[in-house]
């Protein structure tokens, strides 16, 4: 294990596809800590990443959208869509190590749900942040 990578480190085949996961990773985080303004810059550097992935560039509009989102309201409603398009996207990708957990909070979207991508199993909400972090489940785990 290289010091850099922590222990549950994912990495793909495609080096882009773990950049586009790393990146949507650090925004997922920016959401979890209620920090609008390092959403924005993680969104942005989330679209770049897509556009360099071939089979990810058509995914740009939703990360370009939470970064132009006014509020942090705005910003995780745009998360949803582009965490489902992510989660498709991410499983038609090659896995080279790690595990990654789809977890799910019902409470999210106005009681509809929304469902994002960890690391770890242990749930950081991105849709409630400090008011509910821990409110959620894994609902699979991705190998």
């Amino acid at each position: 294990m290289k010091m850099d990578q922590p222990e549950n480190a994912v990495h793909f085949k495609d080096a882009n596809a773990t950049a586009v996961y790393q990146h949507y990773l650090a925004l997922k985080d920016a959401l979890v800590s209620s920090d609008q303004e390092t959403t924005k810059s993680a969104a942005e550097m989330l679209e770049k990443s897509l556009q360099a992935a071939k089979s990810a560039k058509k995914l740009t509009g939703q990360a370009k959208a939470v970064a132009e989102a006014s509020t942090l309201a705005q910003q995780r409603q745009a998360f949803s869509d582009l965490s489902n398009a992510v989660i498709q996207w991410v499983k038609s990708q090659k896995m080279e190590d790690g595990q990654i957990f789809l977890e799910y909070c019902p409470m999210a979207n106005d009681n509809t749900g929304g469902y994002w991508l960890a690391n770890e199993s242990e749930i950081n909400n991105p849709y409630f942040g400090k008011m509910m972090l821990h409110c959620g489940k894994v609902a699979e785990t991705i190998h």
